[in-house]
This record gives C-alpha cells, sequence and structure tokens, in this order.
C-alpha cells in the first residue's frame, strides 16, 4: 500500500513540474514578445515576476516595451 501512496506523490510531483516548466515557458514568451529578440536565458524568477507585472500593468503598450527593452540591455 505505501508503494501505491510513493507512486501516486511521485507522479503529481512530476505533473507538477512539468506544468510550471509549461507556464515558466509561456512567460518568457511573452517577455520575448515585448523585448523584441533580447536575450532573456540569463533572467531570474524574481526577474521574470517584475517583467510580467510591468507587461501586466497599467502603462501604455510603448511604455512597457520601452521598459522592457532597457530592462534586458
Amino acid at each position: 500500500m505505501k508503494k501505491l501512496f510513493v507512486i501516486a506523490a511521485l507522479a503529481t510531483a512530476a505533473a507538477t513540474g512539468a506544468s510550471a516548466m509549461a507556464d515558466s515557458r509561456v512567460d518568457i514568451n511573452t517577455i520575448e514578445a515585448y523585448a523584441g529578440g533580447a536575450d532573456t536565458s540569463h533572467l531570474t524568477d524574481r526577474e521574470v515576476a517584475t517583467l510580467l507585472q510591468v507587461i501586466h500593468g497599467g502603462d501604455t503598450e510603448g511604455e512597457k516595451r520601452a521598459f522592457v527593452k532597457n530592462y534586458l540591455r
């Protein structure tokens, strides 16, 4: 019975990890859309969160794009 619980826990952890990786790829794609091809490979989770907060904020699209591009320089 313990094996069943361990297998279920591992399966859940694997599914959660895959979902998180897919979400992070979507986030990076969103940032890259605003950055115009800038290198995003060096971004930390905190930086990604900051940039997404700006992108989903209330500024104009031009202001958002300018901020993201300048941040990634």
